[in-house]
């Protein structure tokens, strides 16, 4: 309870934690409630603590929107694997039209390498990861791994967290 109502534990994303803060909700006032913002977000049907809570924490990572362009999603590519190791693990491709207008959002001015970021890191409904610029792909196409998707959820919105500046994947 807090100034005469009551609040009820969200979620909180893993920066938010190590820094002791988090989301809560109350449905004073509105018919909004922390169980229907839960089924909004998706079907999170993690069975280990942990996990469920770092699931439930992906939609409230601190993001920008990347909005008014039509960006393709392509089919999820198969993750790189060779024995135990997974060399692809939450890296998925995306175009450099992509990357520079992630630049122009973010407001990253300048020329070279500092307006067009060799990668992103996203979060787009129930996936997160970073996404590497690749030569192969044109227009404002991206290409999620299958070690990306972290739940299954019907939102879209392709929200970015931060870009790096490097190398091009051929």
């Amino acid at each position: 309870f807090l100034a005469g109502r009551q609040f009820e534990f969200l979620a909180a994303s893993a920066s938010q934690m190590r820094e002791h803060g988090c989301w809560y909700v109350s449905s004073h006032g509105s018919t909004l409630t922390a169980k229907q913002i839960r089924l909004w977000m998706g079907n999170i049907e993690e069975t280990i603590v942990a996990k469920y809570s770092s699931r439930m924490g992906i939609p409230f990572s601190t993001t920008r929107e990347l909005r008014g362009m039509e960006l393709k999603r392509l089919p999820n590519a198969k993750d790189v694997k060779v024995g135990k190791y997974t060399f692809t693990d939450g890296a998925g491709l995306c175009s450099a039209d992509i990357a520079a207008a992630t630049a122009r959002v973010l407001g990253i001015k300048g020329s070279g390498h500092e307006a067009h970021p060799s990668a992103i890191q996203v979060r787009i409904g129930g996936a997160k990861g970073i996404l590497a610029v690749s030569k192969r792909l044109s227009g404002f196409a991206y290409q999620l791994r299958d070690s990306m998707i972290k739940y299954k959820s019907d939102r879209t919105e392709f929200c970015v967290v931060r870009v790096g500046l490097s190398c091009l994947i051929p």
